[in-house]
């Protein structure tokens, strides 16, 4: 069975522009891997076309069936999280095993104070 899992101590999602984060990916594959690739990215949800960027983007080489690895990370100073009526910014952390593209995406706040702007 493929599993790959990300998370934050403390179950922490809510963090200031610019913070020095710690984050834990592990996976448990039935085969292995290429590459695990973790990615750092924003969108848009709501009303009309959805924006996508990536802002980062770690890889793991060659890495075994199973492990479990802590990253280091310094997230970006912007754009920050905000929900508003008719659009949201959304912050999330992707990884993906290549080549069977097993993923798990964990959504993040970065915003001022730690918390979400609304609008």
């Amino acid at each position: 069975m493929n599993k790959i899992e990300l998370s934050f101590r403390d179950d922490q999602s809510h963090f200031r522009p610019g913070e020095h984060v710690e984050f834990t990916v592990s996976w448990q594959l039935d085969e292995i891997p290429e590459r695990i690739e973790l990615r750092v990215l924003w969108n848009t949800q709501g009303k009309g076309d959805t924006d996508l960027e990536e802002v980062d983007r770690m890889t793991l080489n060659n890495p075994p069936l199973q492990e479990t690895r802590q990253i280091a990370y310094r997230l970006p100073r912007s754009p920050h999280s905000f929900s508003g009526k008719l659009i949201s910014l959304v912050w999330a952390i992707e990884a993906i095993a290549f080549p069977m593209e097993e993923s798990c995406r964990l959504e993040i706040v970065i915003a001022p104070d730690a918390q979400e702007i609304q609008l």
